[in-house]
C-alpha cells in the first residue's frame, strides 16, 4: 500500500463517533433523503452488519450482478444478470424483500444507441418528485470493455466501450428513457463498470461510487453531480485499494457516515467494507466481512475450478422487521464438479 493512500485512508473515519444527522419533519418533507423508502431500506445501525451467515434455503438459481431498487409506495425490485441472457437485465419483485417472483425484463431497448448494444448493471437513484432513475451500464460491444476490431487486449487511452445511462420510472413498472446519451465521461482515462449512487442525507446531492477498471487502477472511484444528470470523477483517484471492486453504498443509521460494502479483492471472490465520514471522497475501516470471506475461489469465477465458492457484488438490504441482508453473485465448483451459479444471501448475525 502506497504512502498516498495510507495518507487519505488517515483523513476518512478516525475512531471518533460519526457526525449526527439533523432531525428532519417528513410530514412536511416527504421526499427528503432521510424520509424515502430507499433510505430506510439501505440504512444499518452502527454497531451492526459486520458479521453475517450464508442463509443455505436461497439461491436466485441462473442470476448473478443483484442491484435493489427500493420503490417509493412499498416493495422492492432485484435487477440481475440473467446467466442465459447475457446482456440484458431481469427483474424480480418482492413485497418483503424475502421472496421474488419475476417480473420480466428491463426495458433497455427504450435507451438511445450511444448507451451500448448489451447491458450489465443497473444503480438506483431516489429524484425529489418520488420518481426513480435507474442508472444502467451499457456496452457498446458484446466482447465487453474493449473496442472488437482492436488486436490485443485494451490499453490506457482505449475508450473502454462502457456507457452510463438512465431510465426513469414512478411505478417499476412503465419506464422512460432520460437524455440522450452517457451521464459519466468514458475518455481514455476512466473506465467505468458496477455504478451506484448513494445521496448526501443533508441536501439530497448524488454521489456515484463505481469501479474504474483502467488498466493499473482497478478499483473504486468516486464522482458527483449538481443533478444526477450529469457526473464528474473526483481528480483524486481511487478511494479503496486496487481490486476492491463492485461498492455498494449505504447509509449508517442516524448518521452522515456512509458504509462502503464491496468485494474485497475480485482475485479472491470475498466480500468487505470500509466506512466514511467525509462524503465517501475517502475510506477507513477497511476489513473483511467475517462470515464471508476466507473460502477458497479460483478465478476467474466463472470457470469452474472444484471445490471452490466465490461471492461477488454486494446488495445491501434492511427489512421492516429489522433484519439485515446481503445479496450478491454466488459461483460455486462443487467437489465432484457441479456448478452452482445464482444470486445468494447472507443475514446479519450481530
Amino acid at each position: 500500500m502506497n504512502t498516498r493512500f495510507l495518507m487519505l485512508l488517515a483523513a476518512g473515519c478516525t475512531g471518533t463517533d460519526p457526525t449526527p444527522l439533523p432531525s428532519v419533519d417528513c410530514t412536511t418533507t416527504p421526499f427528503a433523503v432521510p424520509c424515502t423508502a430507499d433510505f430506510r431500506a439501505r440504512s444499518v445501525p452502527a454497531h451492526r452488519g459486520m458479521r453475517w451467515e450464508e442463509d443455505p434455503t436461497f439461491l436466485l438459481t441462473g442470476h448473478t450482478v443483484p442491484s435493489l431498487v427500493h420503490l417509493p409506495g412499498g416493495g422492492h425490485l432485484l435487477i440481475s444478470t440473467p446467466q442465459g441472457r447475457r446482456g440484458t437485465l431481469s427483474i424480480h419483485h418482492s413485497t418483503n424483500g424475502r421472496t421474488w417472483q419475476s417480473r420480466g425484463m428491463l426495458p433497455t431497448h427504450l435507451l438511445p444507441r450511444e448507451c451500448g448494444r448489451v447491458f450489465l448493471d443497473a444503480a438506483a437513484q431516489p429524484l425529489p418528485d418520488g420518481r426513480i432513475r435507474l442508472l444502467v451500464e451499457g456496452w457498446m460491444a458484446p466482447t465487453g470493455q474493449a473496442n472488437p476490431t482492436a488486436s490485443g487486449p485494451p490499453k490506457p487511452g482505449d475508450d473502454p466501450g462502457t456507457r452510463l445511462c438512465a431510465l426513469i420510472s414512478s411505478d417499476g413498472h412503465t419506464w422512460t428513457a432520460e437524455g440522450t446519451g452517457p451521464l459519466l465521461p468514458t475518455d481514455g482515462s476512466t473506465w467505468p463498470s458496477v455504478p451506484a449512487v448513494s445521496l448526501d442525507p443533508e441536501n439530497g446531492a448524488p454521489r456515484l461510487f463505481f469501479a474504474d477498471t483502467y488498466p493499473g487502477r482497478d478499483a473504486v472511484r468516486r464522482a458527483t453531480s449538481p443533478n444526477g444528470q450529469a457526473f464528474t470523477p473526483d481528480s483524486t483517484g481511487r478511494v479503496l485499494p486496487e481490486r476492491h471492486v463492485d461498492p455498494d453504498p449505504t447509509y449508517v443509521a442516524g448518521t452522515t457516515r456512509i458504509r462502503l460494502y464491496h468485494t474485497w479483492d475480485a482475485l479472491s471472490g470475498e466480500l468487505g467494507v470500509a466506512e466514511s465520514d467525509d462524503g465517501g471522497r475517502s475510506f477507513d475501516n477497511l476489513k473483511k466481512l467475517p462470515g464471508l470471506s476466507g473460502q477458497v475461489c479460483h478465478t476467474p469465477p466463472e470457470q469452474p475450478s472444484p471445490p471452490d465458492l466465490c461471492r461477488l457484488d454486494p446488495a445491501f438490504i434492511a427489512l421492516s422487521d429489522g433484519t439485515l441482508m446481503l445479496y450478491y453473485s454466488r459461483f460455486q465448483t462443487t467437489a465432484d464438479g457441479r456448478e452452482v451459479v445464482g444470486i445468494g444471501r447472507a443475514i446479519a448475525v450481530d
